[in-house]
């Protein structure tokens, strides 16, 4: 059994027919979008595209992040504000921000999609409506699909498209009231590394799920392609570049506003069960919205998010974390920074998770809090 984890390619795929043009799937016109390599190339189009506004003043960013996109506003001057436990900016701390005229950006993050970050979008609108809007989107690509006004004022959209789907590489870069220069780069050998290791490994885990559980072949099967993953991942850089043809070709042959609902479903699923069961130790951070997320987000209390990690993995249930701090690396964060990224768990809600799928996962967890 193998619940969450990277999404494996299905050869399917490319036997059927193109939908309609993507463009139209994402409710902007071709025009406005760049289909980039990652989310990391997006966010480097954006502030190259901005490039002269932002170089006379510096840019605003939230404390809680990826940090592996740290590195791409190396060539900004940038400060950060602090998030609250809800995963919302500290209202205090934006209002006085705005007051600095040398802010020239901000760089705002739609955790999982529910953030509802629209209320800081209009504040820096209203109140500074020189300043430049980003919206990093990354864990709300669908919620894009389903509502293309989402961040309507945003001056750029950024988001990541291969998180949620099953391809080797795909960013996305939005402009919502300009249209992107054209950009004549080819793809590199880079993405024919990718695709190769990302297949290899995307095939071999397919082949995995039809091992048995005891099976003691497992733990060295699986090293091997969670290390091919690995290399893959590694070779993502800050780099503008396209989507590779591989990735675009599925892309454009998958259903997005159904993918959409079938997460929405089984996000409000889980929601649904974790509010009646009340597990102790496991705290949902948004209880009254619904959303496509990439995963659904959790609090782990009694420092024990490692430990139920691991045990879920240890039956097949693959968690992520949002984000784990790099081991020997100091960032300026906050205090409901540093006690998130302790205590965030994202439960899998993906295109291959269902009720049953997901009833497992809950009764591996009941079966953890009587274990602990």
């Amino acid at each position: 059994m193998l619940i969450g984890g990277p999404l494996e390619f299905n050869p399917n795929l490319l036997s059927s027919e193109p939908l309609p043009d993507i463009s139209l799937q994402m409710g902007y016109d071709k025009k406005n979008i760049y289909w980039a390599r990652s989310g990391r190339s997006a966010i480097s189009l954006v502030l190259e595209t901005f490039r002269e506004e932002l170089s006379e003043g510096w840019l605003l960013l939230p404390d809680y992040q990826c940090w592996a996109v740290n590195s791409v506003f190396s060539s900004v001057k940038t400060k950060n504000i602090s998030v609250t436990r809800k995963l919302i900016l500290e209202d205090n701390a934006l209002e006085s921000s705005l007051k600095d005229p040398e802010l020239k950006g901000v760089f705002l993050i739609d955790y999982f999609g529910l953030s509802n970050i629209e209320s800081d979008i209009s504040l820096i609108k209203n109140k500074r409506p020189d300043i430049l809007v980003f919206v990093d989107a990354a864990q709300a690509f669908l919620s894009i699909v389903m509502n293309s006004d989402k961040y309507a004022c945003a001056d750029a959209i950024i988001s990541s498209p291969r998180k949620f789907l099953p391809i080797p590489d795909g960013g996305l870069a939005i402009f919502p009231k300009q249209k992107i220069k054209s950009l004549d780069k080819a793809a590199d050998n880079v993405a024919q590394q990718q695709n190769a290791l990302f297949l290899s490994a995307s095939s071999m885990r397919t082949a995995r799920r039809s091992f048995q559980d005891d099976d003691p072949l497992i733990k060295d099967f699986e090293s091997i392609y969670l290390k091919k993953f690995k290399e893959h991942n590694e070779l993502f850089n800050n780099e503008i570049n396209p989507i590779s043809a591989f990735s675009f070709e599925v892309v454009k042959r998958i259903d997005l506003h159904a993918l959409a609902k079938h997460r929405v479903k089984n996000f409000n699923f889980l929601k649904d069960s974790l509010i009646s069961k009340k597990l102790d130790i496991v705290k949902p951070i948004f209880c009254d919205d619904s959303s496509p997320a990439l995963v659904f987000p959790v609090r782990i209390k009694e420092r024990k998010r490692d430990i139920l990690r691991a045990y879920l993995q240890s039956k097949g249930i693959y968690c992520p974390v949002h984000w784990p701090m790099p081991e020997g690396k100091e960032f300026n964060l906050g205090l409901e920074s540093k006690v998130l990224s302790g205590e965030i768990l994202g439960f899998p809600i993906d295109q291959n998770c269902n009720t049953s799928t997901m009833s497992i996962l809950l009764e591996e967890i009941h079966n953890f809090s009587k274990l602990s």
